[in-house]
């Protein structure tokens, strides 16, 4: 019986074959990761979101002054720092405790919390966040109140744009990228229509 090892073509085909299958691995890894990113941005967007929401139901009475986004396409971002309240104090009025909430907000959307080299380093790219009074739906009670709190920011994959004009949370933002990567394709943006009736 005749033995023969593998000849060098056969060993260069077989590792060939090995490198493809490692470099589809390798592709499918990034993709998983970035897909695994876009979930969690999404996940903390919605939590800051939320967070909102509660502090607004809580002070309803000043609803006012939350609003900090009428229509137009700015928000609050880490351009624009608010000023601090004097809450919590025995002297905060609802007016007051607004502004200390979106004092906090601004703070949580732009991660202020953690830094890096004198830098604050958010768990969202860019993120802004918005909050628009709206109108009550037809046929509800008198003093019933509507608003959206927005979060929008910076995604990684082109997806497709979102032309409702009601969802501009940050559409002209300095951050968006030049059309060539993307432009307004790679905003993202969730929101949350909450409607309080009158008590």
């Amino acid at each position: 019986m005749l033995k023969r090892g593998f000849t060098l073509l056969e060993v260069l085909v077989t590792l060939v074959v090995l490198l493809l299958g490692l470099l589809g691995l390798a592709g499918m890894m990034v993709k998983g990761q970035r897909a695994s990113f876009e979930a969690y941005q999404n996940q903390q967007a919605s939590n800051l979101a939320q967070s909102m929401v509660e502090n607004i139901k809580a002070n309803r009475q000043s609803l006012a002054a939350y609003i900090i986004n009428s229509g137009g396409a700015a928000g609050l971002s880490r351009t624009n720092s608010g000023n601090a309240a004097a809450c919590p104090s025995a002297n905060c009025s609802g007016n007051d405790l607004a502004k200390d909430d979106l004092l906090q907000w601004r703070r949580a959307l732009t991660g202020a919390a953690e830094q890096l080299d004198g830098g604050n380093v958010g768990s969202i790219l860019e993120a802004t966040g918005c909050i628009q009074a709206l109108a009550a739906p037809a046929g509800a009670s008198a003093g019933t109140i509507m608003f959206r709190v927005s979060v929008a920011w910076l995604g990684k994959e082109i997806t497709f744009s979102n032309p409702d004009t009601l969802l501009n949370c940050a559409s002209g933002a300095a951050w968006i990228p030049a059309a060539s990567e993307g432009g307004n394709s790679r905003r993202r943006l969730i929101f949350l229509d909450t409607q309080i009736y009158p008590s």
